[in-house]
This record gives structure tokens, C-alpha cells and sequence, in this order.
């Protein structure tokens, strides 16, 4: 018995040399052979990239620009048109965009639905913009040579800014023309919200962006209404791709006793992260809500949040864009990189990405007409209540 077993045992141990000794060959020979695998894979190739510019391309290149070229890839390989890697050099702008220190051309601008190309919807005044002849309702062809079509409207953003006294070389369609303009960068005073009063009492309120400003900007505009006496708010996120959550969650405030969730986001791990209200003053009037396909994001949050608490809330117009996941900016040796990192929520757990906020009252404006037909039916249900 013991014999057959050390027998066994014996010939157990030759073939797992044997197969040791296989699989250490195949190894060998595919290094041999350059056949890259795992993790690994990348580098192999990388080199052999590398030899064939070093043999073969014609020009002079910068060592730095093609590691970078190849961060960059890397990262939008993920299919993830919200990650984004940036290289050392463009690390000040990420941090003047986490402080919300704009330097740009001066415009507000959503994706055209119709073209899929980002178009202008508000030129502000005494910025680069306004001064070299830029319109609202531009459609934006070309950045600086780079064709616009289906570019996500965060990247056409990116391409706009740049530093004080530099220029951007645009190309329009304006109607049936085509223009090529090139705008210098000029810093000015961001208005991110604006107010008017309406007929019956009907306050309305336009929120291009939400930032750090739009926090006092909006609580000014609600101010002033109220004080001229509004009994309802309109409040206009039709092209507002979003922004700062904070910011969001500050405006909600004015509407939320403190200490409610206006949102929650979920990460990979299942780890939640709540984004609650601070403020007991509370604004006690009916809120609708103007959305279209360019509402996203923040401006969703903010519906979300008021369509939940306020249970008399409506909106008018189109279903909104349905951006249902955050990002967070990370600063890193070399580089920085910005990630999709959850899931975001209402207050009551409804996830709206590639979803959105339908509207209960289904209204689309007229541009061969002067009156804005979504504002008109949103003012007359206010009035009436």
C-alpha cells in the first residue's frame, strides 16, 4: 500500500513538472515573440510605438506631449465622456474651476439638439464675447480648428477658457451664414442669475449656472421679489447644464427647513453621502419649474429636491436632460484627474441618469413667435392659484 502510494506520489510530481515547465515556456516564448498580456500589455506596446517615431516619424516632437496624449487616452478609453485626465501644465485651471474662477469668453450655452453642437444662449456683457461680436443663439461649429459636433458641452467649456488676453478662434453658424470669429479672453462680472417680476404678482427667476456666486445672486433675486410683493416663483433652468452641488443644495435652503436631504450619491463601495439643508429661513410660495434637454445635473438636483418637499411644485416644458452621476477632481503628481464616482438620488431614492425629469405640463416655445410660450403657461397656472 505504501509502495503504490509513493509510486503515485512520483509520478503526481513529474507531471507537475511537466506542466510547470510548459507554462514557463509559453511565458518565455511570448516575451520572445513581444505578445504582451495583463497588465503589462500597455507598456509592451508603448515601446514598440515609441521605436517605430524614433525610426520613422518625420517630425520633431515633445516627450512630455505624447505621455500626456497617452494619459489622456488611457483615460477616455473608460467610454466615460465625464472623465477627463489633464495634464501638470493645465492643473491651474482645474483649481480655478474647483474655486469657480471663471476666465472665458463670457457665454452660457447648451447642446443644440438638432445640430448636437453646443450653442449660445446668453452672451454677457462687457465680456470677449460680447465685444467681438458673439449672439445669442450662435451655434458654435468649431473651437480653436476642433469640430463641435457631439462634443459634450463640459469639453467645448474647457476649450473656451483660458488665460487673461489669450484668443479663441471660433467658427459659427449664425441662421444660414457661417462666421469665423476669433474672441479675446476678457475677464468680467459673472451674472449667473437674473429676476423680473411678472404680471399677477408672478415672480421669475433665470439660473445660467450653478456656482459659488449663484448662491447670493439667487438669494438677492428672491429678495427683491418678494419684497415687490411676489405670491409665486417661476424659476428658469432651460439650458442650466448644472455645476456645484453645494451651491444647489444652498438654494434649496430658501424653500427646505434645515436639515433635510436634498440629495444623496452612492459610491462603487455602496458607501452614501447626504447633502442636507442648513437654513430655517423658509420661502413659503408655489415654485414651477421651466426645463428642456439642456436642463441637467444641478438643475435637476434642485427639482428634485422642491418636487419632493413642495408637494404643489410643477414643471413646464421638455424632459430634462437625465444626468444622474457625479464626478470628483483629483490633484495627483503629474497630472489630475477627474472620475465619475456615484450615483445620485432624491431625497425620496430615485436615480433620474439617461431618465430625467419629465414635465407636467408639456410646453415648447415658438421662435417665430415674441412671447415665450413656456413662461406664459407657467405664469397663467401660478396666477390662478
Amino acid at each position: 500500500m505504501n509502495r503504490k502510494f509513493l509510486k503515485g506520489f512520483a509520478a503526481g510530481l513529474f507531471l507537475a513538472f511537466i506542466l510547470s515547465t510548459f507554462i514557463l515556456w509559453l511565458m518565455i516564448r511570448d516575451r520572445k515573440l513581444n505578445i504582451p498580456y495583463g497588465r503589462n500589455a500597455m507598456t509592451v506596446r508603448l515601446d514598440d510605438i515609441q521605436d517605430y517615431i524614433d525610426k520613422f516619424y518625420l517630425n520633431d516632437y515633445v516627450d512630455e506631449d505624447l505621455y500626456n496624449g497617452a494619459y489622456q487616452g488611457y483615460v477616455e478609453g473608460l467610454g466615460d465622456k465625464y472623465s477627463r485626465f489633464y495634464p501638470k501644465r493645465d492643473i491651474q485651471d482645474v483649481k480655478d474651476e474647483l474655486n469657480s474662477n471663471i476666465v472665458g469668453i463670457g457665454v452660457y450655452m447648451t447642446i443644440d439638439s438638432a445640430s448636437e453642437r453646443p450653442k449660445i444662449i446668453k452672451v454677457i456683457g462687457g465680456a470677449g464675447a460680447a465685444k467681438n461680436g458673439v449672439e445669442n443663439g450662435d451655434i458654435l461649429l468649431e473651437i480653436d480648428n476642433k469640430d463641435t459636433e457631439g462634443m459634450p458641452l463640459e469639453v467645448a467649456e474647457e476649450m473656451l477658457k483660458g488665460y487673461g488676453a489669450t484668443t479663441v478662434d471660433l467658427k459659427i453658424r449664425r441662421g444660414d451664414k457661417e462666421l469665423n470669429i476669433t474672441v479675446k479672453r476678457r475677464a468680467a462680472d459673472v451674472v449667473y442669475v437674473e429676476q423680473k417680476m411678472l404680471d399677477n404678482k408672478v415672480g421669475y427667476v433665470k439660473i445660467y449656472k450653478f456656482e459659488g456666486a449663484t448662491i447670493g445672486q439667487f438669494s438677492n433675486a428672491v429678495d427683491i421679489l418678494t419684497e415687490d410683493g411676489a405670491k409665486s416663483l417661476i424659476i428658469d433652468l432651460r439650458g442650466n447644464p448644472g455645476g456645484d452641488t453645494n451651491a444647489t443644495a444652498s438654494l434649496c435652503d430658501r424653500f427646505v427647513e434645515a436639515g433635510k436631504t436634498v440629495l444623496y450619491a452612492v459610491d462603487k463601495k455602496g458607501n452614501r453621502e447626504d447633502f442636507k439643508t442648513s437654513d430655517d429661513k423658509v420661502l413659503d410660495i408655489p415654485v414651477a419649474f421651466l426645463l428642456d434637454k439642456g436642463s441637467a445635473s444641478s438643475s435637476e438636483v434642485m427639482v428634485g429636491c422642491l418636487k419632493y418637499y413642495l408637494s404643489d411644485t410643477k414643471i413646464f416644458g421638455e424632459t430634462s436632460f437625465g444626468k444622474g452621476i457625479m464626478q470628483t477632481t483629483y490633484l495627483m503628481n503629474g497630472g489630475s484627474i477627474k472620475l465619475t464616482t456615484a450615483y445620485w438620488y432624491t431625497p425620496d431614492g430615485i436615480c433620474i441618469h439617461h431618465k430625467g425629469f419629465e414635465p407636467d405640463y408639456p410646453v415648447e416655445d415658438d421662435p417665430e413667435t415674441d412671447n415665450d410660450e413656456v413662461i406664459d403657461a407657467a405664469a397663467a397656472y401660478l396666477a390662478a392659484k
